[in-house]
Formats: C-alpha cells, structure tokens, sequence
C-alpha cells in the first residue's frame, strides 16, 4: 500500500491533476541481469496475468537477441539500431507501440493507449538502464521528457539508476517538478 492507502498495483500519475489508468494492468520491474532463470520466473509470471506492462533491465541476451521472454499475447519492444540491448519493455493485453526515436541499447520508450470510463488515454512507458560511469539523466532521456511534456503525455520511468542516481532512490515526480508523496521504484513525469 502507498501513502495514500491506494493499492500499489493502481497506477495514478501524480498528486496534481492525477488520473488512474486501470484497476487491471499490473506493472513489473525487474533486472533480471542478464540471468536465465529469473527470466524464466519472469516468463512464467507474466503468462498468470491478462493485461501487463514489464520494464526490464539487463534482459537474459546472445548474439543481440533478448532470450527467454515470449509469450503468448505478450510484444516484446526493444531498440532496433543497437546492439547488446541493456533495456526492453514487454505488454500484454495492450495496444501500443515502440517509440524508436527514444530508444537506445540503455533506453526503451513505449506508447500504451488504454480505454477507461468510455475515453482512450494514451501514455508512455520506459525502461531505462543508467550506467554507473555515466552522469544521468542522458540525452535521449531529455528527449523522452520534453516529448511527453510537449504532448502532454503521462510518463512511467522504470530504471535501474545504479543505486548512485537520485539519492540512490527512484520517486514519482510530477511534471511541475514536485515530488509526491508516494514511493514507487517508478519514476513518473507528467
């Protein structure tokens, strides 16, 4: 439960002009680093659910290939120009799309369009991997955020910050720069 008594499985975005996207998608982060048998808990995991969104970190690879994560209704999004991929997203039971221009081998950014109380709602996912020798937030980062500020987009940020990034703690932040007063191991702009 967070703060506000709200389940943490409910996403809402934000204490400021918040929404809650479903009572039904379950959200999931996880470095499986690199390992096969937590991708295969994983796996199994992700086929118990109907309608799922999974950010991954250092996914189970060879030869550039993400190993061990299909599954039935399941679509996998990784960047397509990098090689040795550190990120990728997979949804189940969702319509939505890859957004390439913000994804990289460290960065996988994703379109999910859900439909609650008879309106569509569109907003973005990413999975992000932040390297320890590297200062964050990176340019593509940036990017994503001023992409979803400009379309006015929620944005779910699930990350592995390398426990020296943001204090060594990941928090929800609004778009007005504000923190809430949840604590999730997501970070949220909107």
């Amino acid at each position: 439960m967070s703060s506000n008594n709200t389940p943490a499985d409910q996403v809402h975005f934000g204490t400021l002009n918040s929404f809650k996207v479903s009572d039904h998608i379950k959200f999931l982060q996880i470095n499986i680093q690199h390992n096969k048998t937590a991708t295969g808990l994983l796996r199994k995991q992700i086929t118990d659910l109907n309608h799922a969104i999974v950010l991954i970190q250092e996914p189970w690879t060879n030869k550039n290939k993400i190993l061990g994560l299909s599954a039935r209704g399941t679509s996998l999004f990784r960047s397509c120009s990098e090689n040795n991929p550190r990120t990728c997203v997979i949804t189940k039971g969702l319509q939505s799309y890859c957004l390439p221009q913000y994804s990289n081998k460290d960065q996988t950014a994703v379109c999910v369009n859900v439909k609650t109380s008879q309106k569509e709602r569109s907003f973005v996912v990413a999975s992000v991997y932040m390297p320890i020798n590297e200062i964050p937030p990176s340019k593509e980062l940036e990017q994503l955020v001023h992409y979803c500020n400009v379309k006015n987009l929620p944005l779910i940020i699930g990350a592995d910050t390398n426990a020296h990034h943001f204090g060594g703690a990941v928090r929800i932040v609004t778009r007005e720069g504000l923190p809430s007063l949840n604590t999730w191991h997501l970070l949220i702009w909107k």
